[in-house]
């Protein structure tokens, strides 16, 4: 995932990262510099799968 910053690091302020019973979940906004996408993780029993890579509007407000 690609989101270009001036300052060469990660900020946990751009990750959401919440619990729903044995999973969890990892989400944050990238950008490719075509336009800007969501992407969002399920992190369960050690194991991480991609539940969605979108760039429909209605995904960002959630």
């Amino acid at each position: 995932m690609f989101n270009s910053t001036f300052g060469g690091g990660l900020s946990a302020g751009k990750f959401s990262l919440q619990r729903k019973g044995n999973a969890y979940y990892l989400e944050s906004f990238f950008s490719d510099g075509a336009g800007t996408y969501i992407a969002k993780w399920k992190v369960e029993n050690g194991k991480a799968e991609r539940v969605l890579i979108s760039n429909d509007e209605r995904h960002f407000s959630q």
